[in-house]
């Protein structure tokens, strides 16, 4: 990423690390992969809050080959705008003279990257805009230094993911919404094979779905996670309580599944009017979201069909695995 701050915006070059890693709230997920992209080792590394990830990059070190990453912050750090320019104009200036219009947080406190700029049939430019507060980005890239770990580029979620699951051929020209949901964070992306076309995220994922029924239930948290995903934990032998779980899980997962349907709906109208030839072409679920059974009825109905990606392509760990992937390419865009 680069600095709204007067300096350029560079471009990383150098020697393509072998491990990506993704940070969310709770833990550091990191992943490898070979030389042909196929993935490799995967790790997941609990993240205390209360020292920006020191301790848990130092356990990374600790048990892996890795000591350049690219990472990943969590989506809800992030904010992706897409930005319209007219045909002239210096691409960076226009760009943060948006920025602060329509950022969250002041630029001056930000670091700023963006998308390679599609030009539209008017000739105007359309970009997508990423902000990250400066602050985080500083507090990650020290705690990661402090414990041995080189952080040597950032990018979104999307990105990552994006990139995962072209390289697995999933994607190819249709304009899809990808809604990908892991424990802290729902991430709704829009992309095709070539590209990031909007992201964006909401703050919560299956634990605060979980930490509800843990609350009604009385039981712990680790359990309602179980009773999520369908394991079956709690009175198997007692039909009628059985029944009394099997209720409030639905009930619970219902108010969060009607927030995650009013996204869907509202990214696929921002589709339709910022596109000329349609809107959503395709709609995947990935991560819990196609794991578990209830989000999959849940979002059943919502636009078109929605096609349900293998764990193993499109699971928890793809954004490390898209991270990881980018040693693989020539350029890199939005570095650091």
């Amino acid at each position: 990423m680069g600095s709204a701050g007067g300096a350029r915006w560079p471009s990383w070059g150098g020697p393509r690390p072998a491990w990506g890693v993704e940070v969310t709230d709770g833990c550091l997920r990191a992943a490898t992969c070979d030389a042909s992209g196929r993935p490799g080792q995967v790790l997941v590394i609990e993240r205390a809050t209360d020292d920006a990830g020191e301790s848990a990059f130092r356990t990374l070190r600790a048990r892996s080959a890795g000591r350049r990453w690219i990472a990943s912050l969590p989506p809800a750090w992030i904010d992706a705008l897409p930005i319209h320019l007219p045909p002239t104009g210096v691409l960076e200036d226009l760009l943060v003279e948006r920025a602060r219009a329509q950022l969250s947080f002041a630029v001056e406190d930000a670091v700023l990257d963006y998308l390679e700029p599609e030009t539209r049939p008017d000739g105007s430019r359309r970009v997508l805009l990423y902000a990250v507060p400066r602050a985080r980005v500083a507090a990650l890239v020290a705690a990661a230094a402090r414990a041995g770990c080189d952080l040597v580029t950032i990018e979104s979620a999307g990105a990552a993911l994006q990139r995962a699951l072209s390289q697995r051929a999933v994607l190819d020209a249709r304009r899809t919404l990808i809604v990908h949901l892991d424990e802290e964070h729902v991430l709704f992306l829009v992309a095709n094979s070539e590209r990031v076309v909007a992201e964006r995220a909401l703050g919560w994922g299956t634990t605060r779905i979980a930490t509800a029924i843990a609350t009604q239930l009385e039981i712990p948290v680790a359990t309602a996670q179980q009773v999520l995903r369908g394991t079956p934990t709690l009175v198997e032998d007692d039909p009628e309580a059985a029944s009394e779980v099997a209720r409030v899980v639905t009930e619970i997962a219902a108010l969060h599944l009607a927030e995650l349907g009013r996204e869907t709906e509202r990214m696929q109208a921002y589709c339709r009017g910022e596109f000329r030839d349609g809107g959503i072409e395709r709609l995947l679920l990935s991560g819990f979201a196609a794991e578990l059974g209830c989000v999959r009825a849940g979002l059943a109905d919502v636009g078109p069909g929605a096609e349900i990606l293998n764990p193993d392509v499109g699971g928890t760990y793809a954004v490390a695995f898209g991270l990881a992937l980018r040693r693989l390419e020539r350029t890199c865009v939005g570095s650091t």
